[in-house]
């Protein structure tokens, strides 16, 4: 009876022994939980707050947190370097890290990006607009499709990782991922550009057509830019009085009109990374005081209110980020034309004119 015991026993230890080792899940390895951005210090000038922003909004429902670095280091180029900044980012516990590049007299971001099994790829993100929000959006959008896996690198700057040390033994892994080269990579979807208000100062020039007695005047116009290419803008001009003499037989009379005019109108603008150019519609609405004055001191004044029509030509230069210089042509016509005359001489017209303004836009649009 006993080595029927001992046997018994033995065979139930080993299916025990069994079961558990079965019912133990098998580790995976920690993928972190955190990207990691480093700023090279050679790197051209980028807004490296609202760029990480922007990537924590795409990457919020990979459950992943988006910090900076806190030294700046050298973006890696090859093997060696990139297998230490993976020791970096095993340390902290990050998934990977990156570092984002404008290219110098190119509208292209370089976006260096290393796993933490020292894997390094290069992705180049071209600039669509003139806004700097949808550069970081595509550096975003970019990045997450390079933690999805739904991202090719840069065939030609891809750096091979190091071999990494053998494995422990481990269960049979499951099927291969597929290679990044088998992989279809699909554009994401443009955002659409965001409203943005601007202001308009400058100094504007101005002659009727039938006449010539310019008007010099300080101009101030508030525009909201509507997507991609359309502005809508409201204004006034602010010019002194225009005084005109009028001699009779009987001595010299003065006419003075003080001109205040209300502009609102709409234009379609193409926007260049650098340049803008285009054009529109304006109305407008003059209020016009006008007084005169007598070779005997008489005095007489009189108000009214005129409207306008009119159309202009905008062109706009980049100066730095925010701020543009702009040159604008314009024509209008006085619907209807309002006209002033003293003791019958020939009226003074207040109608067609031609013009032209130098300004600064800010923030430019």
């Amino acid at each position: 009876m006993l080595p029927s015991k001992r046997v018994l026993a033995f065979t139930v230890a080993f299916s025990l022994h069994a079961l558990f080792t079965l019912q133990t899940p098998a580790a995976t390895p920690a993928e972190g939980t955190t990207i990691l951005f480093f700023r090279s210090p050679e790197a051209a000038t980028i807004d490296a707050h609202a760029l990480l922003d922007a990537v924590a909004v795409y990457t919020r429902d990979l459950g992943l947190t988006v910090r900076a670095a806190a030294d700046s280091a050298v973006v890696p180029s090859d093997a060696r370097a990139a297998a230490a900044v993976a020791a970096t980012l095993r340390a902290h516990d990050a998934r990977l890290g990156f570092w984002c590049e404008m290219r110098p007299g190119a509208e292209v971001a370089a976006l260096t990006v290393v796993a933490r099994d020292g894997q390094l790829e290069v992705h180049l993100v071209e600039r669509t607009g003139a806004h700097e929000a949808e550069l970081h959006r595509a550096i975003a959008l970019k990045l997450r499709s390079v933690l999805t896996g739904t991202a090719t690198p840069e065939p030609a700057v891809r750096v091979p990782a190091p071999p990494p040390a053998p494995p422990p033994p481990v269960p049979p892994p499951g099927p291969a991922p597929a290679s990044p080269a088998t992989i279809i990579r699909a554009a994401p979807p443009a955002p659409p550009p965001p409203s943005r208000l601007f202001v308009t100062v400058g100094y504007r020039f101005s002659t009727p057509i039938d006449a010539a007695s310019p008007r010099h005047a300080l101009a101030i116009d508030g525009g909201l830019a509507l997507g991609r290419l359309l502005e809508i803008d409201a204004g006034t001009e602010l010019a002194a009085r225009r005084e005109q003499r009028i001699t009779g037989a009987a001595g010299t009379d003065t006419l003075s009109i003080f001109d205040c005019p209300i502009t609102a109108g709409a234009r379609v603008v193409g926007r260049g990374p650098r340049f803008s150019f285009g054009g529109g519609l304006f109305f407008a609405l003059h209020l016009l005081w006008a007084s005169a004055t007598g070779y005997e001191g008489a005095q007489q004044s009189a108000f009214t209110a005129m409207g306008g029509a009119g159309a202009d030509l905008i062109a706009r230069a980049g100066l730095a980020r925010g701020l543009a210089a702009e040159l604008r042509l314009f024509a209008e016509i006085p619907v209807p034309t309002t006209s002033y005359s003293v003791r019958g001489s020939p009226p003074v017209d207040v109608g067609t004119r031609a013009g032209l303004g130098l300004g600064l836009a800010f923030p430019a649009p």
